[in-house]
C-alpha cells in the first residue's frame, strides 16, 4: 500500500522535488517505506497523485514511444495525431474518418455532424466511402434503411416489433422516434395475436 504524506515542501526550498509531467507543482514526501513500489521515507515524490497519467512535456514526434501518430482503439475507429484539432479526443488524437471527409469538404465539421461508413467497415476511410450525416438521427435512419434493404429489397420497409419482419409502412401501425422518423410497426395481426396471449396470460394466473 502506498505509504501516506506527512507533509508538503517549501516553496522557498531550492531543492524542493516538482512534479516530472511538467505541471511545476510540489510533490509531497513519503511517510514510510514500501519496497513493492520503491518508497521510502523521507524520499520526495516523482509525482503528484494522478499526474503521472499525464502527457509528458515530450508529446507527438518528441516522445520516446512515438507511433508514428495512428492508433485502432478498441472501438475499431482510427485515429490519428492531432492536437490542435477541436474534436481531438484527450487533447491529442482526432478519428481518421473525420480528418478524411473535412479534406474532401474543405473545411472543419459541425460538432453534431456524423461519419457514416457506406461498407460499415470502420478501418475503411477512403473518401468514396464515407457520407457526412448531419446529426446522429440521420446516421441511425441510413442504418435502419440498410438493414430493410438486405432484409428484403425495400429500403423503406419497416420492422414489425413484434413478429420481426418486414413490411411496407401503409400495412403497418407505426411508432415515432423523437426526430419524427418511423423507428418501426406493428402488424395489426401481430398485435391482435399479443393481446390475445397477455389476456390468456393474466386470466390463467388469476
Amino acid at each position: 500500500m502506498r505509504p501516506k504524506l506527512v507533509w508538503t515542501q517549501r516553496e522557498d526550498d531550492p531543492d524542493a522535488k516538482r512534479c516530472e509531467c511538467g505541471c511545476g507543482r510540489l510533490t509531497g514526501v513519503n511517510a514510510g517505506n514500501d519496497r513493492v513500489d520503491g518508497y521510502f521515507k523521507g524520499e520526495p515524490r516523482r509525482f503528484i497523485s494522478g499526474h503521472h497519467r499525464r502527457p509528458s512535456a515530450k508529446s507527438g514526434r518528441e516522445n520516446g514511444r512515438w507511433n508514428g501518430g495512428r492508433c485502432v482503439r478498441k472501438n475499431g475507429y482510427t485515429y490519428v495525431y492531432a492536437p490542435d484539432h477541436p474534436r481531438a479526443v484527450r487533447g491529442r488524437y482526432v478519428g481518421e474518418h473525420v480528418l478524411v471527409a473535412e479534406r474532401a469538404l474543405g473545411h472543419i465539421l459541425p460538432r453534431s455532424a456524423v461519419i457514416h461508413h457506406v461498407d460499415e467497415q470502420k478501418s475503411n476511410n477512403a473518401a468514396g466511402n464515407l457520407v457526412i450525416c448531419q446529426d446522429q438521427a440521420y446516421h441511425n435512419l441510413i442504418h435502419r434503411r440498410q438493414r430493410a434493404l438486405d432484409a428484403c429489397g425495400d429500403a423503406s420497409a419497416i420492422r414489425c416489433g413484434y413478429c420481426g419482419g418486414y413490411d411496407r409502412q401503409g400495412s403497418m401501425k407505426l411508432h415515432r422516434n423523437r426526430y419524427g422518423h418511423a423507428a418501426y410497426g406493428r402488424h395489426e395481426d401481430c398485435i391482435v395475436a399479443r393481446n390475445r396471449q397477455r389476456f390468456t396470460h393474466d386470466g390463467a394466473s388469476a
